[in-house]
């Protein structure tokens, strides 16, 4: 018999997936020309960058530790996975921020172009498809 077991991770991915879905389809509207098209969704990727690396801050201290003595190699994922996230999370608000200085049209439309296609590196992935 196949046994069920508790997956700690379903209810806090579920709720991480629902905010970057929703930011990214935000981010397909924004006109990212003025502050007024584009502040609350650059507030929003902002507050997503930070969701994240809480959340890989709190594996990696709380959860992870427990796991290791099971599945090292799972454990190794994660970690790898967690520093590709917070390098691109580190250039996503670096554009972020070349966005918010940007002047003029021109310049802050290359900016959120910039943004968008780091979103999307980002989260491109992002299904947790390991963890149903």
């Amino acid at each position: 018999m196949n046994r069920q077991r508790y997956n700690l991770f379903n209810l806090i991915h579920k709720g991480l997936r629902n905010i970057m879905y929703d930011t990214a389809l935000k981010i397909q509207t924004a006109d990212f020309s003025t502050i007024n098209g584009a502040g609350s969704v650059i507030s929003r990727i902002e507050q997503l960058l930070l969701y994240f690396e809480e959340h890989a801050h709190h594996e990696d201290n709380h959860v992870l530790p427990m796991i290791e003595q099971y599945d090292a190699q799972l454990v190794a994922d994660f970690e790898s996975q967690h520093e590709e996230d917070h390098r691109l999370g580190y250039e996503l608000t670096q554009a972020i921020t070349g966005w918010k200085i940007a002047e003029g049209t021109v310049a802050r439309l290359a900016a959120g172009r910039k943004i968008f296609y780091l979103f999307k590196q980002k989260y491109k992935n992002r299904q947790f498809t390991r963890m149903k």
